[in-house]
């Protein structure tokens, strides 16, 4: 079965065989058989009107005084529902046997991209939207794009089986495989100036900054290149650099002939 306490401190309870809210010491149906039979809940949320939202079998909304079927479109059978999310916008993502509807404007419209089993969905603190599906892995949405995630390179990441955000905002993520951990990775392109394309030697100081070495030296502190300049290269092209054990660095140059020269302390 799967449980939710709502905002009024109500808990709800679903099963293979129905809704059930807690009274005191006692579980109390609450739905009513609808037009396909009994209620096999897998998801529940309540939404921004405190109604109560569960899905299965089909999907059902419950509020004061109303117990409704709420219809899905296209075929019954490919319309079981499997993961709910109310989003902090207030719409409403149904995931299903066979794909992802989103419900704007009290219309639902299906997500084209995806037409396998939405196994989970989870929004986390950033208000990135995470979709896990059934063999066809996990599914990001953020600000109207709607993207997949990569492999780890580790574990494949084909059936998405829970998802969950930690205290200090990483995503974990459950798989068929194993357990996964998302970690960002931001990628950033800084362009040197006047440099060429052969990118020979990457390294670091002490106080982070980035050495790179491409025909010229340069040091990138804070994002930001500047070109290094060794005394007694003049114009020849720099091969590679090095940190002698005195904590000097060194450049080494060719030009027909190899030369070094120390760079001067700042």
């Amino acid at each position: 079965g799967i449980a939710l306490r709502d905002r009024r401190g109500r808990l709800w309870v679903g099963t293979d065989n129905g809704l059930f809210m807690k009274e005191g010491e006692h579980l109390v149906r609450v739905d009513q058989p609808g037009t396909h039979g009994a209620l096999d809940v897998h998801a529940i949320t309540e939404d921004d009107e405190h109604r109560i939202v569960a899905g299965g079998s089909h999907l059902v909304s419950l509020g004061v005084g109303q117990d409704r079927e709420i219809p899905l479109p296209g075929v019954y059978s490919q319309n079981k529902v499997v993961s709910i999310l109310k989003a902090a916008d207030g719409t409403l993502w149904v995931g299903t046997a066979s794909g992802l509807l989103h419900r704007l404007n009290g219309k639902f419209n299906r997500v084209p991209e995806l037409s396998c089993t939405v196994q989970v969905l989870r929004q986390t603190s950033d208000g990135t939207i995470w979709i896990g599906t059934v063999g066809n892995g996990l599914w990001a949405y953020r600000d109207g794009t709607l993207r997949r995630i990569g492999d780890t390179g580790v574990l494949p990441i084909a059936t998405v089986l829970n998802i969950f955000e930690d205290a200090d905002h990483r995503i974990w993520i459950g798989t068929q495989n194993g357990l996964v951990r998302l970690e960002k990775t931001p990628i950033s392109l800084i362009p040197l100036p006047g440099s060429g394309t052969e990118y020979g030697t990457v390294g670091g100081g002490p106080n982070g900054d980035i050495w790179m070495v491409v025909q010229r030296a340069f040091r990138i502190s804070g994002g930001v290149p500047a070109p290094l300049n060794f005394p007694g290269l003049g114009e020849t092209p720099i091969r590679t650099m090095y940190s002698a054990k005195d904590g000097s660095m060194w450049g080494v140059g060719s030009a027909g002939q190899t030369k070094t020269a120390r760079l001067p302390k700042t």
